[in-house]
C-alpha cells in the first residue's frame, strides 16, 4: 500500500474477503486454513476497523515470565498500578495504561478493547489483584500517557510447562493487534529459541510491526557485553536482514535493582549507545506514521495470505475436479461394459416383422406356407430326436440376460476401482465431455503435483492418473464396502428394463422400413414378389432339409440361422438378410447406413438412464462430498478474486 489512505475501493475489497473467507475454509488444508484464518481475523478486528477510526497506537510490553514487564509497564505509564511479583505467570490478563481523556470517549474505548477480540465493555482494574486471573482486558487511568498511545501489560507467554503455555493464545492475540512491541528478556532467555521464536512471528507473522528492545541485567555487565547479547536477540529476531539493528526503534538495558523490586525506587532504563531515553522514545513516536506503517504492512501480508489461499483453493479445486470426472469416466466405462453386447439378433428380429408386416398382401400370403413349414420342420425335428428341453430364450430373453451377466461384472470392477487409492482411466483426448478433466490435471501437473498425471496413449485418448484428493472424508472405503455388500439386484434388473427393446426404437425401425421402401423402384419391388413366389415352391425339400440336417433354411429360420452369426463387431452380417428380402446392392447400402444409425440411437438412449442408475447408487455416493465442496466454494473464491483485483487496482489508482 503505497499511500497513507486506503480508498474506497481497496475498503470494500477487504470487506469481500471478510465475507467470502468463512465458506473457502473447508476447501483448505490445516495449515493453510489456519494461516488464513488469522490474517482474515486480524482484518477483521484491527484492519477495518481502523480504516475509518480513530484509536490509540497500541504499545505493548511482552516478554517471558518473571523479566520485569509490569515494572516496566508501571514505569511507562508514571505509576504502580500492574502488580509486581516475583513468581512467573502473575500477569494473566491484559491491562491497559490510557490517558483519562480516551478513557472518556466511550467509542474510542469500544474500538479499543474490539482490538482486542473481545465485545464486553471496557472495565477499570480495582485491584492489582484481578490480574491473576484469566479474564477480560482491564483499564487504568494515567495523565503520563498520551492522549493517542495506550500502553498495554501483557500475559507471561512462556509459563507452563514444553508446549502448554497457561498464557500464549491470549498473548499472541493482543500481541497481532499492537502496534509497537516493547520485548523485555534477561540473560535466561536472550537465547531462548522457543521465547524468540514466538516474538519473531508476533513481529512479522502478519504485518510488520514496529519493536524496543529491553534487556534486563545486573548493573556491573558491561555494554560491550550487553551489545552481544542484543546482537544474539536481533539476529534470531531478523535472521534475514542485513543490518538487525535498523529493524529496532530502540535498544535499552535495564539495570536490576533489589529497590526495584522492592517498589522502592524506578527502574534505571538506558538506551545502549545514542539515542532517546525510553519514556521520550514511546512518548515521542510519530502516531500517524507508525498507524500508518503498521496498517501498510498489514494490508500487504493479508492481501498476500488471501492470493496464497486463492492459489492452494485453485489446486484442491482441480484435485476435486479430476477425481470426480475420473469417477465419472469409469462410471461411463461400466455403461459400457453393461451394453458390450449389441441386440442385434432382436434387431433383425424386429426389423423382419416390420418389413413382412408392410409388404402387400399378396407377398405377405406367399411368405406364409414358407413360415409355417418353418415352423412344422422345428416340431418335426425335435420329436424325432426326441428333444425334450425346454424351448429355447427368445432373442429378447437371451439379450436381457446376457445384459444382466454383463452389467452385474462391469458393477462390480468399478467398485474394485474405486477403492483403489489412485484412479487410472482411458479417456477421449478431444471430447468436450473430458475437457474439465485434462484441463485440472494439466494444471495439477504444471504445478509439480508428482501423484497426478496425463498422458497420450494413441491418436484420440488420454491415460490419466488421480489420486483420491485429501479433503475426501477417510470414510470413502466404508462407502464403497456398503454398496457392494447392499443388495444390487433390484436396480441391476431396473437398468436391464431400461435396456430393453422399447416402443422408440420400434418407431425407428418402422421409419426405417418405411424410408427403404418409398426408394424402392417398381422392378425392385417386382422382385420381392418373385422371392416369395420362389421361397412357396421347395416346402417339401425344405421339411427334408431340416429332418436331415437339423437346419431350417426358409422363412423365419433362414432369418433365425442368419441371427445366430451376429456380434458386436460383425454389424454387416445383417446385409444377408435384406439380400433374403430382395433387396439390391444399392438399397442394401442404403439400409446399411440405417442399420447403423438405429445402432447409434439405441446405444445413446441406453446409456443415459442406465448412467443415471449408476450415478445414483454408485458414484454419487463416493463424490458427494467432492461435489458439494466444488459447488459451495464456486462463488466465494470468484468473491476473493474479484476483492483481491479490487484492493490492487485501487492501490495502483492510488500511487
Amino acid at each position: 500500500m503505497k499511500e497513507t489512505t486506503i480508498n474506497a475501493e481497496m475498503e470494500q475489497g477487504f470487506h469481500r474477503i471478510v465475507e467470502a473467507s468463512e465458506k473457502l475454509y473447508p476447501l483448505l488444508l490445516d495449515d493453510e486454513r489456519h494461516g488464513f484464518s488469522r490474517a482474515v481475523d486480524l482484518l477483521k478486528h484491527k484492519v477495518i476497523p481502523l480504516l475509518r477510526h480513530e484509536c490509540p497506537l497500541l504499545v505493548a510490553v511482552t516478554g517471558g515470565g518473571s523479566v520485569g514487564k509490569s515494572t516496566l509497564f508501571n514505569f511507562l505509564a508514571g505509576g504502580k498500578y500492574s502488580g509486581v511479583k516475583s513468581r512467573a505467570g502473575y500477569t494473566r490478563r491484559t491491562l491497559a495504561a490510557i490517558h483519562p481523556s480516551a478513557a472518556r470517549d466511550r467509542a474510542r474505548m469500544e474500538l479499543l478493547f474490539d482490538l482486542f477480540r473481545k465485545n464486553a465493555l471496557p472495565v477499570p482494574m480495582k485491584t492489582p489483584d484481578e490480574m491473576l486471573a484469566p479474564g477480560e482486558p482491564l483499564y487504568v487511568e494515567s495523565p503520563s500517557i498520551p492522549e493517542q498511545i495506550a500502553v498495554l501489560d501483557t500475559p507471561d507467554f512462556d509459563t507452563g510447562d514444553k508446549d502448554e503455555f497457561a498464557n500464549r493464545d491470549a498473548a499472541e492475540e493482543i500481541l497481532a493487534s499492537s502496534d509497537v512491541l516493547v520485548y523485555l528478556f534477561t540473560n535466561q532467555t536472550y537465547n531462548n529459541k522457543a521465547n524468540t521464536d514466538f516474538v519473531r512471528k508476533a513481529i512479522s507473522g502478519i504485518g510488520r510491526r514496529k519493536v524496543v528492545l529491553v534487556y534486563r541485567c545486573s548493573a556491573a555487565y558491561p555494554d560491550d557485553e550487553v551489545a552481544e547479547h542484543v546482537d544474539t536477540v536481533l539476529h534470531n529476531l531478523f535472521p534475514d536482514s542485513v543490518n538487525p539493528r535498523q529493524e529496532a526503534l530502540g535498544i535499552y538495558r535495564m539495570d536490576e535493582s533489589d529497590a526495584v523490586v522492592r517498589g522502592e525506587a524506578d527502574p534505571a532504563i538506558r538506551p545502549l549507545g545514542e539515542g532517546p531515553d525510553m519514556v521520550g522514545l514511546i512518548t515521542g513516536l510519530d502516531i500517524v506514521e507508525t498507524r500508518r506503517d503498521s496498517l501498510r504492512s498489514q494490508c500487504e501480508a493479508i492481501v498476500a495470505k488471501t492470493k496464497d489461499a486463492i492459489e492452494s483453493a485453485d489446486v484442491r479445486r482441480w484435485e476435486l475436479v479430476a477425481y470426480r470426472d475420473s469417477v465419472r469416466a469409469l462410471a461411463s466405462h461400466a455403461v459400457l461394459g453393461g451394453l458390450k453386447n449389441f441386440p442385434q439378433g432382436l434387431l433383425m428380429e424386429k426389423f423382419a416383422e416390420c418389413w413382412r408386416a408392410s409388404q402387400p398382401l399378396l407377398v405377405r400370403v406367399a411368405h406364409w406356407p414358407g413360415r409355417k413349414v418353418s415352423g412344422v420342420a422345428k416340431w418335426f425335428r425335435q420329436k424325432l430326436k426326441g428333444d425334450d428341453r425346454a424351448a429355447p430364450l427368445s432373442a429378447a430373453e437371451e439379450y436381457r440376460k446376457r445384459f444382466s451377466e454383463d452389467f452385474k461384472d462391469s458393477v462390480s470392477k468399478l467398485l474394485s476401482r474405486l477403492s483403489q487409492p489412485t484412479l487410472n482411466v482411458e479417456v477421449s483426448s478431444v471430447s468436450e465431455e473430458t475437457r474439465e478433466l485434462r484441463d485440472a490435471l494439466r494444471n495439477l501437473v504444471s504445478r509439480n503435483e508428482k501423484d497426478y498425471g496425463i498422458s497420450s496413449s494413441g491418436r484420440e485418448k488420454a491415460e490419466c492418473s488421480v489420486p483420491r484428493p485429501s479433503l475426501l472424508k477417510s470414510e470413502l472405503e466404508k462407502v464403497i464396502q456398503a454398496i457392494a455388500s447392499s443388495g444390487k439386484d433390484e436396480w441391476i434388473e431396473a437398468a436391464a428394463d431400461k435396456a430393453s427393446f422399447n416402443a422408440d426404437l420400434a418407431k425407428d425401425i418402422k421409419d426405417l422400413v418405411d424410408d427403404t421402401r418409398s426408394k424402392r423402384s417398381f422392378w425392385e419391388k417386382s422382385k420381392e414378389g418373385l422371392w416369395a413366389t420362389v421361397a412357396t415352391l421347395p416346402p417339401i425339400a425344405a421339411v427334408a432339409w431340416t429332418v436331415c440336417t437339423s437346419d431350417p433354411v426358409v422363412g423365419t429360420g433362414a432369418m433365425a440361422h442368419l441371427s445366430a452369426l451376429f456380434g458386436l463387431g460383425d454389424l454387416w452380417a445383417t446385409l444377408a438378410v435384406p439380400a433374403s428380402l430382395g433387396l439390391d446392392a444399392a438399397n442394401r447400402r442404403f439400409l446399411e447406413n440405417g442399420l447403423k444409425g438405429l445402432y447409434e440411437k439405441w446405444f445413446d438412449r441406453k446409456r443415459e438412464p442406465i448412467l443415471k442408475l449408476i450415478e445414483e447408487n454408485v458414484t454419487d455416493r463416493c463424490i458427494r462430498d467432492c461435489a458439494s465442496l466444488l459447488e459451495a466454494t464456486e462463488a466465494p473464491l470468484s468473491r476473493l478474486r474479484e476483492a483481491v483485483e479490487s484492493i490492487c487496482n485501487g492501490e495502483g489508482s492510488a500511487a
